[in-house]
């Protein structure tokens, strides 16, 4: 007797990731208000101000969403490479004249609009191993990191991790080397990458010491109310 399948939410994985993106987005919106209704009470604000600029945010990124969902991702090809070389530029120009915020310099301020260039290059690192990776599999080429694609993205890492924001910085890196292992990257090089990878997660914690307190803190959140 065959067993039926299970009805999911979702028609096909195009819809399954726009579910998994609402959840996203409202875990998010969740998070923003309950970290920062006291701070906005205690700037004489309404309890809602932050909230209300995350949602306008998100509006707009629902509007630019709609846009690019009705465009055929294959002409993304055509201007990844001077997207690239512009959020490149971006991040070396955050490095020199970015606006420092609470110790970190990643943002550009436009009177009163103002964005992290390192946000583009989450897309644009994605982008980057899509095209090349899907290149090699269609063409039956061998899979490997020692590229000048993932140099760039490399490159990328780097100037993020300098502002210093290392938990994008390894979303910058890491997911691309999560599409490396899905495109069939050999087991004992990706156990290697792992390897490296922790070893620059350990470096990154003593450059920062900071970031090993925040571990402590997780694992006895008492100690820092």
């Amino acid at each position: 007797m065959l067993i039926p399948k299970r009805k999911l939410p979702w028609g096909s994985d195009h819809e399954a990731i726009v579910w998994l993106m609402v959840v996203l987005l409202v875990v998010g919106m969740v998070n923003v208000f309950s970290s920062t209704f006291i701070t906005a009470e205690n700037e004489n604000s309404a309890p809602y101000a932050y909230l209300l600029k995350h949602l306008i945010s998100m509006g707009i990124g629902f509007v630019l969403f709609a846009m690019s969902w009705r465009v055929d991702y294959h002409k993304w090809r055509d201007w990844l490479g001077p997207v690239a070389l512009s959020i490149a530029a971006l991040l070396l120009f955050v490095l020199a004249a970015g606006t420092v915020v609470n110790g970190a310099k990643r943002w550009i301020y436009l009177g009163a609009f103002s964005f992290q260039p390192a946000e583009f290059a989450k897309i644009c690192s994605v982008m980057i191993a899509a095209y090349i990776l899907s290149y090699r599999v269609e063409h039956k080429l061998p899979v490997n990191i020692l590229n000048p694609q993932y140099a760039f993205i490399a490159f990328l890492f780097v100037a993020v991790e300098m502002e210093p924001d290392m938990g994008t910085a390894c979303v910058i890196l890491g997911i691309p080397i999560v599409m490396l292992w899905m495109a069939g990257l050999k087991t004992y090089k990706l156990q290697r990458l792992v390897l490296v990878g922790l070893a620059a997660v350990v470096g990154m914690c003593i450059y920062q010491p900071y970031r090993l307190e925040r571990i402590k803190v997780m694992l006895d959140p008492w100690s820092d109310a």
